[in-house]
C-alpha cells in the first residue's frame, strides 16, 4: 500500500507596531511512493502557489550527507533510488526561505 506524505507550508508577514497579519501564500509538498523500494523513482511534488520561487529538493541519509540535489522553478521532483540501499532517507523541501524535512522509507 502507497502512502503520500503531504506538508502545508505557509509563510506569514507580520508589520511591527500594527495588527496587520498577511499570508503571503502556501505549497503542499507530497512524497510518493513512501515507502519505496531500490528500483523505483521516488517523486517529491511541490504545489507552488507562489510565482516563479525557486525550490531546492535534497535527499539525505540521516547522518546529514546529501546524496541528491536538485534546485528549479519546477513542480515535480524525480530522484532514483536505484543507488539506495535499504533504510530510511530525509527529504528536505525548501521553498521561499522555509524548510520542511520528511522521512522516506527504501525497502
Amino acid at each position: 500500500m502507497e502512502m503520500v506524505q503531504q506538508t502545508r507550508l505557509q509563510i506569514i508577514a507580520i508589520q511591527i507596531n500594527t495588527i496587520m497579519v498577511m499570508s503571503i501564500g502556501t505549497s503542499d509538498i507530497k512524497i510518493y511512493p513512501n515507502p519505496t523500494t531500490t528500483s523505483n523513482v521516488l517523486k517529491v511534488e511541490v504545489n507552488n502557489t507562489f510565482e516563479q520561487e525557486l525550490v531546492s529538493v535534497e535527499l539525505t541519509d540521516l547522518s546529514g550527507r546529501t546524496l541528491n540535489r536538485k534546485v528549479g522553478y519546477d513542480n515535480l521532483f524525480e530522484f532514483s533510488t536505484v543507488y539506495l540501499t535499504r533504510g530510511t532517507y530525509l527529504i528536505k523541501t525548501s521553498v521561499n526561505s522555509i524548510v520542511r524535512t520528511n522521512r522516506v522509507l527504501v525497502n
